[in-house]
């Protein structure tokens, strides 16, 4: 009996069984589901296998009483593998637990036949990668891959929702990169951006409320880089990277009207340098993040605001406190805010710390060393004040603005020093009426002086009149006297006031032994007891 070519060739099926569950227990042979099937084991097109145990075997019906092309699907839901092998009980296949194989019959021109197995879900389903490609994905043969595709910029550049995954690339001066509308690209869209170009660029929000980390503007130096996303709303940075030069940031922040405590957030937050501006009218905190970073501040309020502080801490750590006008540089260790510099800053620093030590110009001085006179001399407005200072005699100032030698010497004979001496000697005769000058030099300062004198009649006695010039009215002077230029001090030495006009009175004396000198009405009176003439040497010294 043979099924083969009969009506044209096409395949002729046996009475049809759809499904079967089948529990094997042992080893058993399949009949074709014909009327005279001798057993209830019949072939169907698909059979849910469970074994019982492992190594039982099922053998398929006699391959020359079924057409070619009679398939078979066996599924093994149990936890034991079983054998499908053909009548003869040759292996076709052996399904562990889980799999699905199928087996269809090529040749039926033996009892055995020739039967071919393929699994199920053991295939590969291969797409054309090419036509699933889309923003950051790129077809590698038949596989998809992730790509990262790079944009050059130079000029500004507004960014679209075609963008999405590409690599910006900055290589110009300053700039403006614009954001699209974060509710029009969604809260799936990002793109890649640095800034290798000279100058700084300007990552700027185009609608009005949306924002990139808090602010509408985000400031890329050149070195920066970092993934912008958009979250539907607004936008984002992750991983942005900042360029050691450019690490250092700085913010001004207005505290008028601020609530205390004041949280730092958002385009404020990890800003390196703070200014705290404004009115405030009450002591204020500013709480930063419990995160290790450094904090310059300084508390620069309004005049108004000199009675407060600003305290700036962590929300449950410590602070530091600043007064208007205070700079610090603080840092936080994770949990409380700390001032960077242990040692502090007192007003005024001293002289040591390299200040003064004085809050007025004069103390600083004096701190500094100066004395009173070098304080004086510091603070002289004319330089005739400064000599004074100094000590300088209206001589000695005269003497110091000397344009000559000639100017000096005048400015020192214009007026008398303490200390000048001037000597000679003057002859006078024996009578009232009569007299001449002997001597009409003198010494004065260690320079020769003129001199010049006359006889007068005083009191019945001759007297020598000597007329000093410019020797100044109003001094007092020591004159020493006597009969010898070798020792005018023989007789006794007396203090006079000048009198008449820089005019001295000396009296002649004849001998030692008749003369007497007194000091009468400031004037040297000397009287001698025998006539004849004679010579008096004086010497004449300034003391006040």
């Amino acid at each position: 009996m043979s099924f083969t070519n009969t009506f044209g060739g096409t395949t002729v099926y046996s009475a049809e069984v759809s499904y079967r569950a089948v529990a094997l227990t042992a080893n058993v042979t399949l009949d074709w589901p014909t009327e005279t099937a001798p057993t209830g084991n019949v072939l169907s097109d698909i059979l849910d296998v469970t074994p019982s145990g492992a190594g039982f075997t099922i053998r398929l019906p006699e391959a020359n009483m079924a057409s070619v092309g009679q398939t078979a699907l066996f599924f093994n839901v149990g936890a034991d593998s079983f054998i499908v092998a053909d009548n003869g009980g040759n292996t076709i296949v052996t399904l562990a637990a889980g799999q699905a194989w199928q087996v269809y019959l090529t040749d039926n021109t033996t009892v055995n036949g020739v039967w071919r197995s393929y699994q199920y879900g053991a295939g590969t389903s291969v797409a054309t990668a090419g036509s699933l490609i889309g923003a950051g994905i790129k077809a590698i043969g038949t596989t998809l891959n992730q790509a990262m595709s790079s944009t050059s910029l130079n000029t500004n550049y507004t960014a679209g929702d075609s963008d999405r995954s590409e690599v910006f690339n900055w290589t110009g001066g300053a700039g403006t990169f614009s954001l699209p509308s974060a509710a029009t690209v969604g809260n799936d869209w990002f793109v890649h951006l640095r800034n290798s170009g000279t100058g700084g660029l300007t990552i700027a929000t185009t609608v009005g409320g949306q924002n990139i980390n808090g602010g509408a503007t985000l400031i890329l130096n050149p070195g920066d880089s970092g993934i912008l996303f958009s979250d539907g709303s607004n936008f984002f940075t992750i991983g942005l990277g900042k360029s050691a030069a450019f690490a250092f940031d700085f913010v001004s922040i207005s505290l008028t009207g601020q609530p205390s405590p004041y949280i730092l957030a958002g385009a404020n937050l990890n800003r390196v340098a703070y200014r705290f501006t404004g009115n405030i009218t009450g002591n204020v905190q500013i709480v930063v993040p419990s995160t290790v970073q450094q904090y310059w501040v300084t508390n620069g309020t309004d005049l108004a605001s000199a009675p407060y502080t600003i305290e700036v801490k962590t929300l449950a750590g410590l602070g530091v406190t600043l007064s208007r006008d205070q700079r610090a540089i603080l840092f936080c260790d994770g949990t409380d805010v700390l001032d960077a510099d242990t040692a502090g800053i007192s007003l005024p620093l001293s002289v040591s710390q390299g200040g003064t030590g004085a809050t007025t110009d004069s103390g600083a001085r004096i701190n500094l060393g100066a004395t009173a006179i070098g304080n004086s001399l510091f603070t002289a407005t004319t330089a005739a004040s400064a000599r004074a200072t100094l000590g300088s005699s209206v001589v000695g100032d005269a003497v110091f603005v000397a344009a000559d030698k000639a100017a000096a010497r005048a400015a020192i004979d214009a007026v008398n020093i303490a200390g000048d001496t001037m000597t000679g000697a003057l002859g006078v005769g024996a009578s009232a009426a009569t007299g001449s000058i002997s001597d009409t030099t003198a010494v004065r300062g260690g320079v020769f002086r003129t001199v010049s004198g006359s006889v007068v009649a005083l009191s019945g006695v001759a007297q020598g009149l000597l007329t000093v010039p410019n020797i100044g009215n109003n001094g007092t002077y020591i004159v020493s006297c006597g009969l010898s230029a070798a020792d005018p001090t023989l007789y006794s030495a007396v203090s006079l006031a000048l009198m008449d006009n820089n005019v001295l009175r000396l009296v002649p004396l004849a001998t030692a032994a008749a003369m007497t000198i007194t000091n009468t009405g400031n004037q040297i009176n000397a009287t001698q007891s025998s006539g004849g003439s004679s010579s008096i040497f004086y010497t004449l010294t300034r003391v006040s």
